[in-house]
């Protein structure tokens, strides 16, 4: 999608902007979907095991869509 944004669009269309991005990244510690970004990257300021308990309630099967689930303490 991104790549689409960018290079089919005049002027490019940058979607989240980049700022907006970045702040959605660092506010969730890293924990942002998005179709076309295909691997999750654990950020340097999130602990393996807070990462891993994230990425346990993940599922990415395809590339339609994203499995998330919620635990209800």
């Amino acid at each position: 999608m991104n790549a689409w944004a960018v290079n089919r669009n005049d002027p490019p269309w940058r979607h989240p902007l980049p700022s907006i991005r970045e702040a959605l990244v660092r506010k969730t510690q890293g924990r942002v979907f998005q179709t076309d970004t295909p691997e999750l990257t654990k950020p340097d300021n999130v602990s393996a095991t807070a990462w891993a308990a994230f990425l346990k309630r993940c599922t990415l099967t395809n590339e339609l869509y994203f499995d998330y689930q919620i635990m209800d303490k």
